[in-house]
């Protein structure tokens, strides 16, 4: 049950005057004991709908809604609020639609069958709505974070969990023969944690800046996904179990700043393509296969720019250095080991059918190579 107690109400000058929007409504209350208030300093009624004032509720229970809601969501807990500013307008088929304020779930623990989810909730910033059609815009400005975020799943099984997670700044999308999505907001994670059956990873801290442009294909035009901004991630790992034991992949540092574009052709072109222009880089890399290989690696940086592009033929193309720091790998009583590779200059890979072309054009530099086999007491080194 939904319970109003209206303990202050005014209302002033309320008409159907289609030039006359002089109306007021106040009211101060609460709903199911939460704290109400509403303020609306304009209210037209007709010909044009327009409501624009301040709303606030304070803490409502959400479990009040629970037995309603209990065949769909169960658990349905937590406490929610709103404060802020809203300006709604419609003109015939025209609707706007605007909030500026703040709305926040506390403490919430919703789920259903096979799943849950936990944490608080709290968005900080503006909304906006306008509907014209066929054009139909919506605007996001502001903080979203989540924090003490989980995630369950009994079967699979699935664990997910993160401290605090913030999505800062303006995202927009407009939608008038496709989609078109905007968005300059940054991301930023603490560490977080996944398991699923036999397998677990994780990351330390993480964080995005830059510009995401994402569109759907109209006729005869590529769905295309572009980014440009910088990505970084602390401390990623992957653990897999296996029937010899723990595979372990993981680095200190994996970073990403530059330009990445995706699209997928429409019509009689087909195919899709990857773009990227930037530099990536991977910091003490380590990987473990037990009772088979371990890796080592101190630095992997590739600095350039490539291209692939899958249809009716297959074409890579890159354009840049590529540098790979000291490394080791053993296999056993086989150790290999090399201080520093390096390659500035043009790769390239055609297959057609069943031709295939590899093109190659620049410099290679290999320092300290050394391979070791323990067996025999057999080793073979060169230095550059």
């Amino acid at each position: 049950n939904v319970e109003l107690v209206v303990e202050e109400a005014l209302i002033e000058e309320i008409n159907t005057v289609p030039d006359d929007i002089t109306g007021t409504v106040k009211l101060k209350g609460s709903i199911n004991g939460a704290p109400i208030s509403l303020d609306l300093s304009k209210l037209n009624i007709t010909p044009i709908v327009e409501v624009v004032g301040q709303v606030t509720v304070t803490d409502f229970d959400l479990n009040e809604l629970g037995e309603l809601l209990a065949e769909v969501l169960d658990p349905f807990v937590g406490k929610a609020g709103i404060d802020g500013n809203v300006n709604f307008r419609m003109e015939g088929s025209d609707i706007g639609a605007a909030y500026d304020g703040s709305i926040s779930l506390n403490d919430a623990d919703l789920g259903g069958t096979g799943w849950a989810t936990a944490g608080t909730l709290s968005y900080e910033g503006k909304l906006s709505y306008d509907m014209k059609l066929p054009q139909i815009a919506i605007a996001v400005d502001g903080d979203l974070r989540a924090q003490k975020y989980t995630f369950n799943m009994p079967e699979p099984k699935i664990d997910l969990g993160n401290e605090d997670i913030l999505i800062s700044g303006r995202t927009t999308v407009d939608i008038i023969g496709g989609v078109n999505v905007e968005s300059t907001a940054s991301l930023t994670l603490a560490p977080t944690t996944y398991i699923a059956e036999g397998m677990k990873a994780g990351a330390g801290d993480t964080s995005w800046a830059g510009q995401i442009l994402f569109n759907t294909a109209k006729k005869d035009e590529p769905l295309a996904v572009k980014l440009d901004g910088q990505l970084s991630i602390a401390e990623p790992s992957f653990n897999l179990m296996q029937e010899k034991g723990e595979m372990e992949v993981g680095n200190n540092l994996l970073s990403w700043d530059g330009k990445f574009e995706y699209g997928l052709n429409q019509g009689d072109a087909g195919g899709s393509y990857v773009k990227t222009d930037g530099v990536f880089l991977a910091k003490e890399t380590f990987f473990k296969q037990p009772e088979s290989v371990e890796v080592k690696q101190s630095e992997l940086k590739i600095a350039g720019v490539s291209e692939v592009g899958l249809g009716k033929e297959t074409a890579v193309t890159y354009s840049g250095d590529v540098d790979l720091g000291k490394s080791d790998v053993l296999m056993g009583d086989i150790a290999i080991s090399e201080e520093s590779i390096s390659w500035k200059g043009d790769l390239s890979y055609t297959l057609k059918d069943t031709a295939q072309l590899v093109g190659l054009k620049g410099s290679l530099d290999v320092d300290g190579v050394a391979f070791d086999m323990a067996g025999p007491g057999l080793h073979v080194s060169q230095d550059k």
